[in-house]
């Protein structure tokens, strides 16, 4: 936000009159930044016994645009069944185990997740996630 003052003064000789304004000016922003992830690969390592609810990792987001344009959400954007073993703070970035991951014969699992913000449009930006399964 901006304040802007201007002073408007007549050119009377004799006896000069002036008035003087504030003018305030709020600049929006626009949606010109997508989320950027801190890392471009994030990388957990999990004990094959873990438990569901067992809290893995964060990844975390930054977009330089400001008010809606930079509150950011959180998905897994996978395209395999391994979606299903996770869950993922949608306000937080918070990777969870959402069922136990014993069974699996994988020793590493790779997941995407994107970072949308709530601008109009909304711009995103993804990272990768590996998660080594140790047993």
């Amino acid at each position: 936000m901006y304040i802007l003052q201007i002073t408007i003064t007549d050119k009377s000789p004799t006896d000069p009159k002036s008035n003087t304004n504030n003018i305030t000016i709020i600049v929006i922003d626009v949606n010109d930044n997508a989320p950027m992830f801190e890392e471009q690969l994030y990388g957990f390592d999990l004990q094959g016994s873990e438990t569901a609810g067992h809290q893995i990792g964060t990844v975390h987001c930054t977009d330089r645009d400001t008010q809606a344009n930079a509150q950011e959400t959180y998905r897994l954007a996978s395209a395999s069944s391994d979606l299903l073993l996770f869950s993922l703070g949608m306000l937080n970035g918070s990777l969870s185990l959402a069922m136990p991951v014993s069974s699996r014969s994988a020793n590493e699992i790779t997941l995407m997740v994107v970072c949308m913000d709530m601008g109009t449009p909304s711009m995103s930006g993804s990272t990768t996630v590996t998660i080594a399964v140790n047993e």
